[in-house]
Formats: C-alpha cells, sequence, structure tokens
C-alpha cells in the first residue's frame, strides 16, 4: 500500500488501483475492485488503526468488474453509500447487461479464446447505487468532488477531480499503465473512438483546473508535472487522429 498524504494505493488482483481516503471524518473508497479484493481493502484499513465499517462513501469511476466488483461486500460491512455516474447505474445495479471485453486488440482479440471465462470473471454481485450524479455535479464529499463525464471506456465512465487537493481520479478514462497518461487498450472499451474524444475533452475542461496529482484506475500515481503530462497526452491523441 502506497501512500500521498491522506491517500492510499491499494493494487487489486487485475493491477487495478484502489483508493482509500482517510480524511479522518470520513473514510472514503474509490472503486473497491474485484469481488474478492474487498478482503485486501479490509486488511489494509484495520492497519489503519481503523475498522471497514467505517467507511462512508464508495465512488464508482465504471461498472467494470476490478472496479465496482467489491461494492456489494463493502456495503455488507458497513454503511457505505455509493456514487456512480447515471449511465452506469443500471450496471452495477444489475438491471441492465453490456460486455465489458470487445473482440478487438490484442488483449480483447486474446480473450475472446476464452469468452465462457471471461463472462463468468466479469460477473459480480449487483449492488444499489444510492446516488446516480451527471456531469458537472460537485459530490459532498471531502469537500468536494468535481465530476467529469468522460464516455468511451464505458457510458458512464466519469472522473473525480477533489478540489481541496488538486487531485484527479481518472478512473480508466486515463490510465497510466506504460509510464505515460494513455487510453484503456481497445479491448475493454465500449467505444474506443468516443474514448479518445472523451479524454482529450475531460483534459481541456481539466486545463484550467489544479491538477497536481493524478491517480489512474491502473499504473503508478503521477505526483510529478501532472497537468504536464495530461496536455502531452491530449496532444498525442489529437495528433494521431484519436480526438
Amino acid at each position: 500500500m502506497r501512500r500521498y498524504d491522506d491517500i492510499y494505493k491499494i493494487v487489486g488482483t487485475l493491477t487495478n488501483n484502489i483508493f482509500l481516503v482517510d480524511s479522518g471524518d470520513e473514510l472514503v473508497v474509490i472503486d473497491p475492485g474485484m469481488p474478492f479484493d474487498h478482503r485486501i481493502l479490509a486488511d489494509r484499513i484495520r492497519s489503519l488503526g481503523r475498522s471497514p465499517c467505517e467507511i462512508s462513501e464508495v465512488l464508482l469511476t465504471h461498472f467494470h468488474v476490478d472496479h465496482s466488483g467489491s461494492t456489494a461486500a463493502v456495503q455488507g460491512i458497513s454503511r457505505a453509500k455509493t456514487w456512480c455516474h447515471s449511465a452506469d447505474a443500471p450496471y452495477v445495479e444489475g438491471t441492465e447487461d453490456i460486455p465489458s471485453v470487445y473482440k478487438a486488440g490484442i488483449s480483447g482479440n486474446f480473450l475472446f479464446l476464452f469468452q465462457g471465462i471471461v463472462e463468468d470473471v466479469c460477473d459480480y454481485p449487483p449492488a444499489r447505487v444510492h446516488y446516480p450524479f451527471e456531469d458537472g455535479e460537485i459530490l459532498p464529499v471531502l469537500g468536494g468532488l468535481k465530476v467529469f463525464h468522460a464516455p468511451g471506456h464505458t457510458p458512464g465512465s466519469a472522473c473525480y477531480l477533489w478540489l481541496d487537493r488538486g487531485v484527479l481520479f481518472s478512473g480508466d478514462a486515463v490510465v497510466n499503465q506504460y509510464l505515460f497518461p494513455t487510453l484503456s487498450e481497445v479491448g475493454y472499451c465500449w467505444d474506443f473512438g468516443l474514448a479518445g474524444r472523451s479524454a482529450a475533452g475531460l483534459i481541456d475542461a481539466l486545463e484550467h483546473e489544479d491538477v497536481r496529482i493524478v491517480c489512474t484506475g491502473h499504473g503508478p500515481v503521477i505526483t510529478e508535472r501532472a497537468k504536464e503530462r495530461l496536455l502531452k497526452m491530449r496532444d498525442r491523441l489529437r495528433k494521431r487522429g484519436r480526438a
């Protein structure tokens, strides 16, 4: 578990990042991970001298199993309220279903060789979304989290900017798996073209915001020249015709 002030990064089973924010008054989880990652999360919380039952909020960046799969388990051990963009809420609650992996790109085509196994892995217990939200809202969590809707990876992919700290939680709208910010792989995207346009639009919107740290859905946290690196990502996307 890596610490960045009040933010703790926990790596889940599928290299997914689970973020825990301990502000004293609030114990907030961003993307609790795979269906069994709640055990890892609970152990890390206890190591801080806190109890998992103290989790107050769960914020989801999108519905994929490696980010939302432990939501029901966390709700079962705490009174946590769950926040999610309205476009992904039906998939978290299990009232609608769309694939999480597509037959595209190297990873997507490879995983389609094991389609039945993939479908089983991507299945997880439905969980209640207490507070569906829309683009531009400021959530009353941690003193104010500004929502940026960035569809493409999923219909309701969302990023949260912690206004008081200049911290962006980007989910898989922006990942850092190759040591520079980029898009998630095409085989994991509901609409890869839209993902590129959304990422560029997100960075446009962030250009005049205070962004000092980027906590991505996969890969290392970006702590140095965070905004500059995002702007370079936007330029790459546009140069390659992806935005």
